[in-house]
């Protein structure tokens, strides 16, 4: 075989890959975006952006950005909803109760089908994010540094969980990667084309969600020690700023409830983050980033500069933060940490390595693989092995780490394969329950055979809604889809251990 064709074969090998490994997350996404259920923000979210669309109003929950959100709603357009205008949610500014009416109450079109069109535009997103990366890294640093980049994104169950939702999470993320690899581009090039691209992605990022004004810094520092041009730089950055319309504005300074290893407690600890991080990452992940940072003691190399100082400065923001709701706010981390364990080890880990480093290397990705085919597509609740895995979920963190609402849907199919009729059910999140055949009301006395409890209530994240010791103190039956606590008030006390459901 001549080495053209040699190497023609090792480029169609190197693409067919990539395209498989997309190719199964965008079912992984479809599977989980068709079967779960509205998660806490995402009817808020979407009635936001499709109020903008029908209206030119954007006056719902403007605590963030609008792009996500319209995009979101743009494949709803064309359905005729009954946008509800004469409602009381409208006239109060009410996202929460406005994007239940945008669900639940449309005469022609099922909440599913409307969730599912709105969510299929973050699927395309997370598959577009994963290509992306696939190619820049192939430009950069090589065919197998861009696989294994590929495969720890495309498996990871936290990219996996958030890059299906109506959320701004997932495009914060997308957008501040597509960033920091333009302004690689314009490090490496300086012309204005590569300086208007800058421009262009900043300001989609921007537009995305407000915490990617860490790009702002973490971009500055990358700019002054790669060398400026000092005479042009004024005159470069004033047309990035000028394209991107950059936005300035305090945000989310007091914190919200959050729950860690037990305890519920307000405004933020600096080890939230760092353990969210080391107990929510996948253990192969963590074992490559370990790797790499050896690579990275030992022989540091410029050109990761662009990738590894917004690395460290979302890192330094996210340390300080008041809001410790979930690793969704850690999402921006991960394209920049696979990009850099991909570029890292394979470009100098075999020096620092040796030979050791493919089976190291193997070893980790086929945990990767373990761990992502555990928990799919139930990717919300994932925890890695070493944390005790989904089981021990509840005991280590709350919220959107595990419970926000997902799983709704699953507790309906898990009562009618039973054929159980009447169930008291405590549920936290947004999803209409009389939609999915629960009442409204749950009584608080034992007075009903099954009583189904979310873990967030349970923990007692949010005291408002009330104590549930009577239920702690019960062991349950049954556990359905990591996130809700089935008792059966009849049965025998602490007989069984739950059995979780993977509906």
């Amino acid at each position: 075989m001549s080495p053209a064709a040699g190497s023609l074969l090792r480029k169609r090998g190197w693409l067919a890959c990539v395209l498989v490994l997309v190719a199964l997350q965008a079912a992984r996404l479809f599977q989980a975006a068709r079967t779960e259920t509205q998660t806490w923000d995402e009817g808020l979210h979407l009635a936001s952006g499709y109020m903008f669309l029908v209206t030119g109003e954007y006056r719902l929950d403007v605590e963030h950005p609008p792009l996500g959100r319209i995009l979101n709603a743009l494949p709803l357009v064309g359905l005729s909803l009954d946008p509800h205008l004469t409602g009381k949610a409208w006239a109060d500014g009410d996202a929460v109760e406005q994007g239940r009416a945008l669900l639940y109450a449309q005469p022609s079109h099922a909440a599913e089908e409307i969730l599912l069109r709105a969510r299929l535009v973050t699927v395309g997103l997370t598959a577009l994010l994963s290509l992306v990366m696939a190619f820049w890294m192939r430009t950069r640093f090589g065919e197998p540094a861009a696989l294994l980049s590929v495969f720890l994104t495309t498996l990871d169950p936290n990219l996996s969980a958030h890059g299906h939702y109506v959320t701004t999470d997932f495009i914060a993320a997308a957008t501040a990667f597509l960033t920091v690899i333009a302004f690689d581009g314009f490090i490496r090039r300086r012309t204005w084309p590569s300086t208007l691209m800058v421009g262009l992605a900043l300001g989609v990022a921007l537009s995305s969600k407000f915490s990617t004004l860490f790009l702002l810094p973490a971009l500055l520092l990358v700019w002054l020690l790669s060398r400026p041009d000092w005479k042009a730089m004024p005159l470069q950055a004033a047309v990035m700023l000028l394209v991107a319309s950059a936005i300035v504005a305090e945000h989310q300074q007091f914190g919200h409830p959050a729950y860690m290893l037990g305890q519920v407690y307000r405004n933020g600890r600096w080890e939230y983050f760092p353990f969210v991080f080391l107990v929510k990452s996948p253990l192969g992940a963590l074992l490559l980033a370990l790797l790499a940072a050896g690579v990275l003691w030992r022989a540091w190399r410029r050109e990761w500069l662009v990738l590894a100082l917004p690395l460290l400065v979302y890192w330094g923001l996210s340390i300080t933060s008041g809001i410790n709701i979930g690793v969704r706010h850690l999402l921006p981390v991960y394209p920049l940490m696979y990009a850099l364990i991909g570029a890292m080890l394979w470009v100098n880990g075999r020096a620092l390595y040796g030979k050791a480093l493919p089976p190291l290397v193997g070893v980790a990705c086929g945990l990767v693989l373990l761990e992502t085919a555990r928990i799919a597509p139930r990717d919300i609740a994932f925890f890695n092995l070493a944390a005790g895995g989904p089981e021990n979920g509840p005991k280590l963190l709350g919220d959107s780490n595990l419970d926000w609402g997902q799983d709704l849907g699953a507790l309906r199919q898990w009562a009618a394969s039973r054929g159980i009729s009447s169930m008291c059910v405590h549920y936290f999140g947004t999803a209409d329950k009389g939609y999915y055949g629960f009442p409204d009301g749950a009584a608080k006395d034992g007075s009903c055979r099954y009583v189904a409890a979310s873990m967030t209530l349970l923990q007692g994240v949010y005291p408002g809604e009330g104590s549930y010791d009577w239920l702690r103190a019960r062991t349950p039956i049954a556990r359905v889809g990591w996130s809700i606590n089935i008792y059966d008030m009849g049965g025998t006390d602490g007989a069984t251990s739950p059995r979780p459901e993977r509906q």
